[in-house]
């Protein structure tokens, strides 16, 4: 072959394409310039987003509004992180969350999946728009180790045994991505409050479903039977409602009343102490609630009587002067 015919056919173009795709045939994966470019540029993606993540998921656990993502970008960057000049926004926060929930989601059910027997646990509230919602937890052993992990939350049309039983059913199936046959069969028990719509012996939730899964053993939480006994035990005693009542009567004193609750913060004040205004005494742990507000009663026994013992002097209005004077009296005697 003449030189010149093969010197053209190297200088080619043809050549030149069919001669790179061997070399890069041949090279070892990410050797060559723009793969080491792509690599390195990928990899700082990687961390930043990583930040950005990282943001998102303390947010979310900490029950923080997405608006609150922008300063904590400034934040990590004043840190020192680098989060880059892009997803920055409320809406991508809101996208990555979801993100980071699939995968927590996705992690629940390969734990369930490999679970042999679960059990459920619900409770159930309203919203603002006084909406009945159910809060729905499994619990189940892996490996010999006990988890219990957030399903979801549903919405009912009617706080019935029907509808809740439903909604759980619906819930468990949606957010585990499990049908509901196989984890009906896998279940053993379902805990909830002693409501007669959940654990009524015919028609509550734990009976209907019962007839899905014959084994289910229906268990009444201990936490709510402690406080019906302890609620059961104290109503027998006339003083524990008496200074019951006075808690609630002082608590709503001040909240209700903008100018009385300035008051008894400069008594606080004029005694060198910190001011602690009355708590309330119900609530859904409330037994906790009237410990908190029983407490607060004695720290600021000192300033709340002074306060009380000014308004029976200076008030104006005859009801209430009156009223004062009783929770002033029961005060002063439970303290003593």
């Amino acid at each position: 072959m003449k030189k010149e015919t093969i010197r053209k056919h190297v200088d080619s173009e043809l050549h030149k394409i069919s001669a790179g795709k061997k070399r890069a045939a041949l090279s070892k994966p990410g050797s060559s310039k723009a793969d080491q470019a792509l690599q390195k540029l990928n990899k700082t993606q990687v961390n930043r987003l990583s930040v950005l993540f990282r943001v998102c998921h303390a947010l979310a656990k900490q029950g923080r509004p997405f608006t609150d993502y922008l300063w904590q970008c400034k934040l990590a960057l004043q840190n020192g992180s680098d989060v880059g000049p892009t997803y920055q926004n409320d809406k991508q926060a809101r996208e990555f969350t979801k993100y980071i929930a699939e995968d927590q989601r996705q992690e629940i059910n390969k734990h369930v999946s490999a679970a042999k027997f679960l059990t459920l646990m619900s409770d159930g509230s309203t919203d603002c728009s006084v909406t009945e919602q159910e809060a729905l937890y499994v619990r189940h052993a892996t490996a010999g180790v006990i988890s219990t992990n957030f399903v979801g939350i549903c919405s009912v049309d009617k706080a019935d045994a029907d509808h809740i039983e439903r909604g759980i059913c619906s819930n468990m199936t949606s957010h585990t991505k499990i049908p509901e046959g196989t984890w009906l069969k896998k279940l053993v028990g379902f805990g909830s409050d002693g409501a007669s719509v959940m654990v009524g012996k015919n028609n509550g939730v734990v009976a209907k479903l019962r007839q899905k899964q014959p084994c289910l053993q229906g268990v009444h939480c201990f936490a709510h039977r402690v406080e019906l006994a302890y609620k059961d035990v104290m109503k027998t005693i006339p003083y524990f409602t008496e200074i019951s009542d006075v808690l609630f009567m002082l608590y709503t004193f001040y909240k209700n009343s903008p100018l009385q609750r300035g008051m008894l913060k400069r008594s606080f004040d004029a005694l060198g102490q910190r001011p602690i205004m009355p708590t309330r005494v119900g609530g859904t742990r409330w037994t906790s609630h009237k410990l908190l507000a029983l407490n607060n009663m004695w720290k600021g026994y000192s300033a709340i009587t002074t306060h009380l013992s000014q308004v029976t002097i200076r008030c104006l209005q005859g009801i209430v002067k009156i009223n004062v004077k009783i929770w002033l009296w029961i005060i002063i005697n439970s303290y003593m």
